[in-house]
């Protein structure tokens, strides 16, 4: 995970990021093949 944060080209290769609560949301948009990388901040949006 740290190589992708520090690359100089993974904020061009990632064009969207959602957070584990909007799972749904980020496969939607990963199965409509109208995006680059879809990235799922595991850590983000977790209800307890």
């Amino acid at each position: 995970m740290q190589v992708i944060r520090d690359s100089p080209v993974a904020e061009n290769l990632i064009t969207h990021t959602f957070p584990m609560n909007e799972i749904q949301k980020a496969f939607e948009v990963c199965a409509s093949q109208e995006c680059g990388k879809v990235m799922n901040l595991a850590w983000e949006g977790k209800t307890q």
